[in-house]
């Protein structure tokens, strides 16, 4: 993490404000929501070392995950899992913020969505929150091979 300068960050923002404020009260609503500390991270790392903005579980430190009916995951979304991340590397945090904030944007039915959090042996994160519209049982099911 911290990968870009304090000018860097400045000139970014300056580009994609409106973008970043969206992120952000989605982040706020969210928590707001479900009790859970959910921040963007501009200026992340997922996987090993490969950079991304994407929306975080603060207290896990871990990406939030995300399913549904229907994914709306952008070209560059981190492909080892269902993180709400994208990369960086190929297209840079301008391009990977305005696919993380379409993302978000596509992200429909916001008053049915709910967060599960399904624990996690032997991985970085203890337990991994899924952010979806589906029946918990639904989602336990499909990810129970993390059980």
């Amino acid at each position: 993490m911290g990968n870009l300068t304090i000018s860097q960050i400045a000139e970014i923002y300056s580009k994609i404000s409106v973008e970043i404020r969206e992120i952000e009260e989605f982040c706020i609503k969210l928590s707001e929501k479900t009790g859970i500390k959910i921040i963007f991270n501009f200026d992340g790392e997922i996987g090993f070392g490969r950079n991304c903005v994407g929306i975080l579980v603060k207290n896990e430190d871990c990406y939030l995950a995300y399913t549904s009916e229907i994914d709306f995951a952008p070209t560059h979304s981190y492909h080892k899992g269902n993180y709400i991340s994208v990369l960086c590397n190929e297209i840079g945090y301008i391009e990977a913020t305005k696919e993380l904030h379409l993302w978000i944007k596509n992200i429909k039915y916001f008053d049915k969505l709910q967060i599960i959090p399904i624990k996690i042996k032997g991985s970085f994160c203890n337990t991994e929150h899924y952010l979806t519209t589906l029946s918990p049982e639904l989602v336990k099911k499909e990810y129970s091979r993390f059980d």
